[in-house]
């Protein structure tokens, strides 16, 4: 299969590479990789500035089909044909102090898909079932992709912080979990302020204003422009498709029958570059 591989430490030494295929251990689910988004620590393994273990299947975002289900493995809501997402989390070793209390991140002896484990940006992943969730009816595939970065915006707006309702929230930074930080605090009923410098403007009109119906007003301040979301905002914060809209890097695996068709995306090859080529 072709997957994306960080094939040695340093900048660049990233490629487009055929490798073996993973096989379906016992209590894991092999998927049929749809969608990818790349996330900045896929940008940091570009340019070298992340320890990664090589040579490494880069991607942690990911949504797809399930293509086999292990030995042992019963699920009432997974079979083949299924559409899923994923957790990131290759092994846990469900004993220690930190994942007893479910601060899976913390497990000293964690492997991540993508990082420390063979990862997403490829036509299959194998990934323990526990890690593996089906999609609902009203959430896509592409929307799918990104229930990781929203889980990070969830756990800082809702777990992580006081009720909100009410409230007005600033968030500096209108990147991709940014944006999905805004999208949680305007759900729970804050009054959202979204600063960033004049080089996001253009970019939040692109992709909030033409995809999503939303009018944002700029405003020239001290930290630079700032947009506040119109009430229109409230129809896209309860659509889960819209979520798919907020990254600026999504890599699109189209499924054709089973099998993913690359043809729409160009990498350089190991033998030609040292460095990937933008699709």
């Amino acid at each position: 299969m072709r997957a994306l591989v960080k094939y040695e430490s340093g900048p660049g030494n990233v490629a487009l590479c055929e490798i073996a295929s993973p096989a379906t251990q016992p209590g894991h689910v092999l998927i049929d990789v749809a969608y990818g988004a790349v996330c900045g620590t896929d940008r940091l393994a570009v340019e070298g500035g992340h320890d990664f273990h090589v040579p490494r299947t880069l991607g942690h975002e990911a949504s797809g089909v399930v293509a086999a289900l292990g030995a042992g493995l019963r699920r009432d809501d997974l079979q083949v044909g299924t559409r899923v997402t994923v957790e990131t989390d290759a092994y846990l070793c469900m004993r220690c102090e930190y994942c007893l209390r479910e601060e899976y991140n913390r497990c000293p002896s964690r492997r991540g898909i993508g990082t420390t484990a063979d990862g997403a940006l490829a036509e299959q992943l194998s990934i323990p079932e526990r890690a593996v969730h089906a999609l609902p009816d009203s959430v896509g595939l592409l929307a799918g992709a990104l229930t990781e970065p929203l889980a990070i915006a969830v756990h800082a707006v809702i777990e992580q912080s006081p009720s909100l309702a009410g409230q007005v929230v600033v968030v500096i930074g209108p990147g991709a979990i940014g944006q999905l930080c805004a999208q949680v605090a305007h759900a729970v009923g804050a009054t959202v302020v979204l600063v960033g410098r004049s080089r996001h403007l253009e970019t939040l009109r692109r992709l909030l204003i033409s995809a999503s119906r939303i009018s944002l007003t700029a405003r020239p301040g001290t930290f630079g422009p700032w947009w506040m979301p119109s009430p229109k905002a409230t129809a896209l914060i309860r659509s889960s498709s819209a979520a798919a809209q907020m990254t600026c890097s999504i890599l699109r695996f189209r499924c054709c029958a089973g099998a993913v068709d690359w043809s729409r995306w160009h990498f350089a090859d190991r033998r030609e570059s040292r460095s990937t080529t933008s699709g």
